[in-house]
């Protein structure tokens, strides 16, 4: 949500919350607990780090549940100290989804987000990862293994209501810096967080992106672990935040702790179609969960992967989507045309921060030469 509070006509629906005593924590924060649908808490994730050993990640079970909202009607009370998201997975936009808009529609792109725009608009906080990048210059359009985003995606992402794109992927130099710096500007410009990329007019290194919502701080990250081998400008090497250095990404975080109320992680990573996180974003998530990151949300796969809260030494806890999938693509296989939708509620009182959460799903259909996406129940 840009700006104010927003008239709702369908929204998140949950019950009621069951908060947890608080919990002894590391990081930036005092304590922290979680609700949601029940969970056995037996799925665990082990992580290996070469300085530290072997230690231990679980999802900690949910206590009560919380449904994204497919009930019409309902109106999500905006309330000071709790803030409500809904993110996307991959905006990969290919050749059969800008040529059709383009020529069939007048470049008229608003009706990629026409399913989801109700829960876009009623969140405070909406994330798409823009996987591709926006050009100008209509010669500099293209789609894999080189893309390039006509502006009018640009302009439909606006006009939905996204307050975040995390722009940090492997294609984010497909165009140079030319299309980074067009994205960047652009939609610096409207007022939407732009993060994980810098423009030109912006040498200097700027680590993370202040949103302010309903009393809270929040501090928004965003990191790939490469370009396909494209090089970042020598003259402008800040131009893409990635995770070369785990030295300047922890202590990006630290800042944005001692800076904010909140921490979220957008992170492009782990192994294309696989449906379980690998060892990197294992050890990853390690990082963040020392460091003090709340919440961390995937993107790089193309496919989905477990979400939940993990729990690491002490009680501490961060909510993690590692990946979302595709939110539109005319990738081929039919895991790939599966997404999902993150819908969460963090809350921060005086026990620590505490969340609600569940996960709906998206699927890009093609029907002729048309691809769009609706919500759907498998």
């Amino acid at each position: 949500m840009r700006g104010g509070k927003k008239t709702i006509a369908r929204a998140f629906a949950a019950a009621a919350a069951v908060l947890a005593a608080a919990v002894l924590l590391t990081g930036c924060k005092s304590g922290k607990t979680e609700s949601g649908s029940s969970k056995s808490g037996e799925e665990q994730i082990f992580l290996t780090a070469p300085h530290r050993g072997k230690i231990q990640l679980e999802f900690a079970p949910k206590t009560s549940i919380f449904r994204g909202g497919m009930a019409d009607n309902f109106t999500v009370e905006h309330h000071k100290g709790q803030v409500s998201f809904c993110a996307l997975g991959d905006n990969l936009i290919h050749d059969g989804i800008f040529t059709y808009a383009l020529n069939a529609l007048g470049g008229d792109f608003n009706y990629l987000y026409e399913a989801v725009r109700d829960y876009v608009q009623s969140a405070d906080i909406a994330i798409l990862n823009h996987e591709t990048m926006l050009v100008a210059d209509p010669g500099q359009i293209g789609g894999y293994p080189a893309f390039g985003t006509p502006l009018g995606v640009g302009d439909a992402v606006f006009n939905a209501g996204f307050d975040v794109v995390s722009c940090a992927t492997n294609h984010c130099m497909d165009r140079g810096g030319y299309a980074a710096n067009v994205t960047r500007q652009f939609y610096r410009d409207r007022g939407i967080a732009c993060i994980g990329i810098q423009a030109y007019d912006e040498p200097d290194y700027i680590p993370y992106w202040i949103v302010e919502r309903n009393g809270l701080r929040i501090a928004f990250l965003n990191y790939t672990y490469g370009t396909n081998g494209y090089p970042i400008p020598d003259d402008f090497p800040n131009m893409v935040h990635t995770l070369d250095s785990e030295w300047q990404v922890r202590s990006d975080i630290q800042a944005a702790c001692a800076d904010s109320d909140l921490q979220v992680m957008c992170v492009h990573m782990g192994n294309e179609y696989d449906f379980e996180p690998n060892d990197y974003q294992n050890y990853w998530m390690q990082v963040f969960m020392e460091e003090g990151v709340d919440v961390v949300i995937g993107s790089h796969p193309h496919v989905l992967q477990p979400y939940g809260v993990l729990q690491g030494p002490n009680g501490r806890q961060m909510l993690v989507y590692y990946s979302l999938g595709n939110f539109i693509s005319c990738q081929i296989p039919e895991e790939c045309k599966i997404g999902g939708m993150a819908l969460f509620t963090v809350s921060v009182d005086g026990r620590g921060v505490h969340f609600n959460y569940d996960r709906m799903k998206t699927r890009t259909v093609q029907e002729g030469l048309f691809y769009h996406t609706i919500l759907s129940e498998t």
